[in-house]
């Protein structure tokens, strides 16, 4: 009687192809991928933070200084006269000279740029406590605010002129030296005035 050929079949059990084996290989790709995709953003942010806290993403560099942190104005008549409104908040040296004219040019121009939003930005000038009170020629869209208590202090070693954006809830977020470019404020201030939910 001839013998029938036999088919070796390998135990899944020991070949670790068994159903088991294949749902456990499964479940544990299935958690690396949910870490991934949950915690590598908060672990990448945080070392970005740590290590590189001056990185910025591409395209999104600020062209004035941020102001970390951002210090809040606790004057209220210049709270009240900013009325809600982002603020370019100009500080002057004595009697507005050649840079400060400039300046106050510069973000009338801007100003005028922003088009619909141009209700929600409000210009200010701020002379230092030892000049004549008052913007050099009248404007408009221009508010002539005095010195608040304790700028002095605040700002006694800083070149002026200078520049601050200031947010709708009084807080300055941005500063710009008396050489800053139009085109980088303009940037900067439609970029904020695009991504905020107040003001």
């Amino acid at each position: 009687m001839p013998l029938e050929p036999t088919t070796h079949r390998p135990d899944p059990q020991l070949s670790g192809t068994s159903p088991v084996a294949s749902r456990r290989r499964f479940g544990r790709g299935a958690l690396l991928g949910l870490f991934a995709v949950f915690f590598a953003p908060v672990m990448l942010a945080w070392s970005l933070n740590v290590w590189w806290p001056d990185w910025h993403p591409f395209g999104e560099t600020n062209h004035g200084e941020l102001i970390r942190p951002p210090w809040r104005i606790e004057d209220p008549a210049m709270l009240e006269a900013f009325k809600g409104r982002w603020a370019l908040l100009h500080i002057a040296d004595r009697e507005c000279q050649a840079a400060c004219m400039t300046m106050l040019d510069t973000t009338r121009r801007v100003h005028i740029s922003l088009g619909k939003d141009y209700d929600r930005v409000v210009r200010a000038h701020i002379p230092p406590d030892d000049a004549p009170q008052g913007a050099p020629e009248p404007e408009v869209d221009l508010l002539d605010l005095p010195l608040p208590a304790g700028w002095v202090e605040r700002f006694e070693a800083d070149e002026k002129p200078f520049l601050l954006i200031v947010d709708p809830q009084g807080y300055a977020v941005l500063r710009y030296g008396a050489d800053f470019s139009g085109k980088g404020l303009a940037s900067d201030i439609a970029r904020l005035l695009r991504i905020s939910k107040i003001g």
